[in-house]
């Protein structure tokens, strides 16, 4: 059973004024002239795609880049010291070659439909934002149909949490019956290069 869910722009998010003193990422924030939280959300939905070097809520203002992680975990975090109530939400869908071109060809390799990946994104209410919808991230669509949806804390591990998933496909999902989670675990690793290359393809086309 699938979820299907609709994002929102960053405009929906709540326009809460910054300020320096309630933390570092807000001083941050500030410190690049942003007022309110939504204009907090628009910038960092406009910094560049691109893998940090580490995963903190400081990354994306040292390396000027960001990912889901970083670009979310950001700005929950100065959510959080506003005391404005903004959940990061982790949907776990089924990765193809319709979503990444080139992973098709692995999941081939391993005799698997999809392999379980993570992706997060914002939640307030019942609004959900993606911070990286549009970015040149390596994705060939905008990703709406999720396996399932999980709020977490920002640093929370992906691994144990994709171990439970393969768990449960390989005891429910008749296209997984001679499956692992060891064998799902390294169909995902074997595709971590495929992201790159796609990501790189598409900063070429777009540049």
């Amino acid at each position: 059973m699938s979820v299907v869910i609709e994002f929102a722009p960053t405009s929906a998010l709540p326009a809460v004024a910054l300020s320096a003193a309630a933390g570092p990422i807000n001083a941050r924030l500030v410190e690049r002239g942003l007022a309110s939280l939504d204009a907090a959300a628009a910038w960092l939905h406009a910094q560049p795609y691109g893998h940090n070097r580490r995963r903190d809520a400081t990354a994306i203002f040292d390396e000027g880049v960001g990912t889901c992680v970083t670009k979310h975990g950001t700005f929950v975090t100065a959510s959080q010291e506003l005391g404005v109530d903004v959940a990061l939400e982790w949907g776990t869908y089924a990765l193809t070659d319709e979503i990444v071109t080139g992973v098709g060809e692995i999941l081939a390799r391993y005799g698997l439909p999809f392999v379980p990946r993570v992706h997060c994104f914002l939640r307030h209410g019942n609004v959900r934002v993606d911070l990286t919808e549009g970015n040149c991230n390596g994705k060939n669509v905008l990703i709406t149909e999720y396996l399932q949806l999980d709020e977490v804390a920002f640093g929370a591990a992906e691994e144990p949490h994709l171990r439970r998933v393969a768990e449960r496909l390989c005891r429910e999902h008749p296209d997984f019956a001679d499956a692992t989670p060891d064998l799902l675990a390294e169909a995902l690793d074997a595709c971590g290069p495929t992201f790159v290359a796609a990501c790189a393809r598409q900063a070429v086309s777009s540049g």
